[in-house]
Order: C-alpha cells, then sequence, then structure tokens
C-alpha cells in the first residue's frame, strides 16, 4: 500500500503532488545537467580547434624549428588563461620540439589531420586524464620554410567537472528544497481547497432517521462537490421514500394481521363464555381455520417477496408453450368467472418462452384474480399474446371501474390499496401485484399498467425471449 488507510486526503494528495513535483525537478535537473555538460564540451572543441588554428598560424610565422626553441614564449603566451590546457609539438619522428608545463600525463598518441584540413569538432577524441576526462586534438602544421611539426593540443577535464559537480550539488539542494516547499504549499491548498467538503461533512452530520428531509446544499459548491452533494441528496431522496414506504408496509402489514387476529380472538372469547353445543364449536373451528389460511397466505406471500429482493430465488426456467398454459389457467378461472357472469377469452400466439413454469402461472393467476374481482357483471376479461423484438407480451384487460390516475404510481406496491378496496377486499392480502412484479423482475421483465376510469385496466407483462 502506497498510504495508509488512516491517512487524510490531505496529506494524500500533497505527497502525491510533493512526489510529482520532485520528478518533475529531477526529470528537469538530470536535462539540465546534461545539456551543462554538453554545452561544456562543445565549448573545449570550439577552444581547441581556435587555439590550432593561431598555432598553425604561428609556425608560418616561425622561419624554423630551432627558432621555435629558441623562442618558445609566443606559443606558450597563446595558452595564458585557459585553465588545463595543453600543448605539445612534435618532429615528424615523436620528438618533442616544445611542451608546456600543464601537462600531467603522457598525452596519448592520436592520428594529426593533414595540413591541408581544417580541424573541426569531429575530428576531436576524448582520453582520459588523471582527473575526469578530456578532450584532444592532433594535427600537422608548417614553418615558414615548410618544415613539417605536429600539433598535439588537450584540454582536461577537470574545470568540467568541479562545475558539473558543484551544478549537482546545488541541484540537489533545490530540488529537495523545491519538493519540500511544495508539500508545505499542497497542504495548505488542499486544505483550503477541502473546505467546502467540510461544511457538506457537518451538514451531513445534521441528517438522522427523524430529519431525513434534510438536503445538503449544493448551490456554489466547487463542481465535483457538486456532482457528490446531487448524488448524496439522490441518495437521501431513495432512503426516505424507502423509509416511508417501509412505515406503510409497517402500518398496512399490522393492519391487516389485526383483523385475522381479532376475528379469532372475539370468536373464540364469545364461544369461552359459555357451553356450547358440538356444532357451535365446529362451526367456530371451520371460520378459524379460514382466517388461520389467511394468515398463512399472508406470510407466504411475505417470505416469497423478502426472498425475491435478495434473490434466493433460484428459477427453474423450461420451454413454455404460452397458448397452453394460458388455456390451463384459463380453465382453473372459468367457474369464477361464470359466478360473476364474466366471460373471458384467450387470443394466444403458439409460441413459446424460457420461464419458471410455476412463477409464470402464479403471476398470470394474481392479475387475473384481481381482473375478475374488479370486472363489471357481464363484462368481459381479455388475454392476448404478440411478440415485438424479443419480448413477448402478455396482455390482460378487464371492463370495470379502472384504476383512479392517484393510485396507478403505487399499485405495484406491497399492501397497497385503495380506501375502496380496502373495504371491500377483506380476503386480500393486498400482496398480489407486488408478487407479479416481483416475478417478472426475477425473469429479466417488466409488469406494466394503463387504465381508463370507468371503462377499461389492462396490465402488460414483457418476458424476454
Amino acid at each position: 500500500m502506497i498510504f495508509k488507510d488512516t491517512m487524510s486526503i490531505a496529506t494524500r494528495i500533497a505527497l502525491l503532488f510533493a512526489g510529482a513535483t520532485g520528478l518533475i525537478f529531477i526529470t528537469v535537473g538530470a536535462y539540465l545537467y546534461q545539456a551543462l555538460g554538453d554545452e561544456l564540451d562543445r565549448r573545449t572543441d570550439t577552444e581547441l580547434i581556435g587555439k590550432v588554428t593561431l598555432i598553425r598560424h604561428l609556425l608560418k610565422e616561425s622561419t624554423s624549428v630551432a627558432e621555435i626553441e629558441r623562442s618558445p614564449n609566443s606559443f606558450l603566451d597563446a595558452l595564458i588563461g585557459h585553465k588545463g590546457l595543453s600543448l605539445r609539438i612534435n618532429r615528424p619522428n615523436g620528438s618533442v620540439i616544445l611542451q608546456n608545463m600543464s601537462i600531467k600525463k603522457v598525452l596519448p598518441q592520436i592520428s594529426p589531420l593533414p595540413l591541408d584540413q581544417q580541424p573541426e569538432s569531429k575530428d576531436i577524441r576524448s582520453y582520459k586524464p588523471d582527473i575526469g576526462s578530456g578532450r584532444i586534438l592532433g594535427a600537422m602544421g608548417a614553418t615558414s620554410d615548410s618544415e613539417p611539426v605536429q600539433i598535439v593540443l588537450a584540454r582536461e577535464g577537470t574545470e568540467k567537472t568541479e562545475l558539473l559537480q558543484n551544478f549537482q550539488q546545488t541541484l540537489i539542494v533545490g530540488i529537495l528544497l523545491g519538493t519540500g516547499l511544495a508539500m508545505i504549499f499542497g497542504i495548505i491548498i488542499v486544505r483550503s481547497g477541502l473546505h467546502p467538503l467540510e461544511a457538506i461533512i457537518s451538514k451531513a452530520n445534521d441528517i438522522t432517521a427523524q430529519h431525513l428531509n434534510t438536503r445538503l446544499i449544493v448551490h456554489g459548491s466547487p463542481h465535483e462537490l457538486q456532482k457528490l452533494g446531487t448524488a448524496f441528496n439522490s441518495m437521501l431522496d431513495r432512503l426516505e421514500d424507502s423509509v416511508q414506504r417501509l412505515s406503510r408496509f409497517s402500518a398496512d402489514l399490522a393492519h391487516d394481521l389485526r383483523t385475522p387476529i381479532n376475528t379469532l380472538m372475539m370468536q373464540t372469547q364469545v364461544a369461552l363464555t359459555r357451553s356450547r353445543p358440538q356444532e357451535e364449536y365446529q362451526t367456530l373451528l371451520a371460520s378459524n381455520i379460514e382466517e388461520y389460511e389467511r394468515l398463512a397466505r399472508m406470510i407466504e406471500n411475505t417470505l416469497f417477496l423478502a426472498r425475491a429482493d435478495n434473490a434466493q430465488l433460484a428459477l427453474n426456467r423450461e420451454n413454455l408453450n404460452v397458448k397452453t398454459e394460458l388455456q390451463r389457467i384459463h380453465d382453473y378461472f372459468e367457474g369464477l368467472a361464470e359466478d360473476k357472469d364474466v366471460s373471458i377469452t384467450i387470443n394466444a400466439e403458439d409460441a413459446s418462452i424460457k420461464a419458471d413454469r410455476v412463477l409464470f402461472q402464479r403471476a398470470i393467476s394474481n392479475v387475473l384474480t384481481n381482473a375478475v374481482h374488479h370486472a363489471q357483471r357481464g363484462g368481459y376479461i381479455r388475454v392476448s399474446t404478440k411478440t415485438e423484438k424479443n419480448v413477448m407480451e402478455v396482455a390482460i384487460e378487464n371492463s370495470g371501474p379502472g384504476i383512479g390516475p392517484e393510485h396507478l404510481p403505487h399499485i405495484f406496491e406491497r399492501y397497497y390499496r385503495g380506501d375502496e378496496s380496502r373495504q371491500e377486499l377483506t380476503h386480500s392480502t393486498g400482496l398480489g401485484l407486488a408478487i407479479v412484479r416481483a416475478i417478472m423482475h426475477l425473469h429479466g421483465g417488466e409488469v406494466y399498467v394503463h387504465s381508463t376510469v370507468n371503462q377499461s385496466t389492462t396490465f402488460r407483462l414483457h418476458f424476454m425471449l
């Protein structure tokens, strides 16, 4: 790990900023160091070329080698002020004619340039003196009487080495100082930049389960914190909605549990007030069984939704013929529909989908149960299918009073029922449509509803092919 988990964001950013700054300083420093060394080499080469040209000119002014030996000062004076510059003039046989005292080591033998060739940088060679590195140039020269001589001019790198060492030390100090200052100013700048975040944290600390309506103020905040604040407010919206739904769920569940439990308690208490014939006790037990069955359905449906929400239901997918399955469901509901004088018609394609047979039947049955109950006497229920692209739609339409627009957004919520429905549907658990939506989500599909008041209601179940 680069950073410890407990290290503050300001410190992390400051260290990263300091590290990046140090890396930049090192890179630039290395470039400048190399550039300085190259520039010193170019100046040395230029100096060597200039001195060789000068010495060739001085040789032409000398009448003979003997004159050079007698009066070497003009040649040596040309080297004054140039530290580390060494000159040696040899006869063609290698014997030394002139040599200055700057030479601390025997110069290497090199091939001299011809007399008619002007020296260039490419003709200069490197050599290894006692300290650092050096550059050397050899060229032929001639006196006025055309007596040839060999010129060897060398420059030791002592001055260059000292200059580069000083520059390196200064560079290291500058890098360390600059990196340290970058870290200090980085901490100051980052902490200043994170000040709006502290305001968000302070506001977030005021949010509790009893004050979920509190929202962060994102207007005027930095762009990045606006995104954070917007995402946080959206999360609070979802959380507040979930808490409200949970509260409604708890209230509705308590209401629905209270009704059968109160019925059981009252019937039992009345039966125990005095001795009764066996037939009355049997009637009481039969009535109690109905209430127990209702409680069992509520518990089973609630557990089903809980397992569906937590993806704990394993689908047993198989190829189902939609027309065949709908016909089976039709046969089951036909008797119930006749009791209400409601006609059920099936207009299904002879097509197949891959779905869980039990859950498919349960979803369709729940919608049909709802349709049969709300269909007007003498009304109709139409079940049809159609396939578009990769979606199989099962549409269930029923005539009836319809669903008010204020109820449509909530009918798939658990235990949600309009007031009139709650009073009329005493046998309902209020979970049927919530189970339909859960089953569709398990299959990767969706359920939609469209309703026109006093005309009809249509549920559309989309199964993915």
